[in-house]
């Protein structure tokens, strides 16, 4: 226990806490981080490089932890058109990416109010789906792997057609990353959590949050300004 105390109380002390109020972006490839006063944007490689979780918001410094307070993101999201009901016994489903190109193979759920599942399917070549109505049937929700996935309410005499965005948005969640400064022009940057609950302590809680993501090995990156 000793010597667990001691390796932590050293990776503590070769921390380098940020003077407040960053300012700049900072970059690496296609990852971003831009700081404007108070807020924070930021496009940054989700674990595993499927697609990028994007969002802004204010944000707050605790030691070497960003908290970030997302707002509803403004730029490419999935979305849903909500059509005219083309055939009164059916509801049609289209799911496309963001150029309109049809996406096959898209898992699309119907789910009653409460999120329950009802029945799953995949998208045809067509990137088509018929499903037929039914009382239960309140919700549809559409995934698909690199892409930023989406539910939404059905409404009467309705078809829907969907573009999804390899772009994760992050909006209305509470997202914390870890910051370590490693010259004047150069930051390491961990993303640590984009759906973060805060605990009664707030310091433990994110502590709690860097040692999980070091035991699942996420990875820092070097971001220059």
């Amino acid at each position: 226990m000793k010597k667990i105390y001691l390796i932590y109380l050293m990776l503590s002390t070769t921390l380098t806490i940020f003077a407040q109020n960053m300012e700049g972006s900072y970059r690496n490839g296609n990852d971003l981080l831009k700081f404007e006063g108070n807020r924070l944007l930021f496009d940054m490689e989700e674990v595993g490089g499927l697609s990028n979780q994007t969002g802004n918001g204010t944000y707050r410094q605790i030691n070497n932890y960003i908290i970030v307070d997302t707002d509803e993101y403004n730029g490419e999201k999935t979305a849903v058109e909500r059509l005219p009901q083309s055939k009164k016994d059916t509801i049609s489903v289209t799911v496309a990416d963001y150029h309109n190109n049809p996406l096959s193979g898209v898992l699309v759920e119907s789910l009653t109010e409460s999120g329950k599942l009802i029945m799953s399917a995949t998208t045809r070549n067509d990137g088509r789906l018929l499903f037929l109505p039914n009382g239960k049937m309140k919700k549809f929700r559409i995934f698909e792997m690199g892409f930023d996935d989406i539910e939404f309410d059905i409404q009467p005499n309705e078809d829907y057609h969907v573009k999804m965005s390899d772009q994760k948005s992050v909006e209305n969640k509470t997202v914390v990353f870890r910051l370590r400064k490693i010259d004047e022009e150069t930051i390491g940057v961990m993303l640590l959590s984009t759906d973060f609950k805060e605990g009664k302590d707030l310091q433990k809680s994110l502590d709690k949050l860097y040692q999980s993501a070091l035991k699942k090995n996420f990875l820092e990156k070097r971001m220059k300004k």
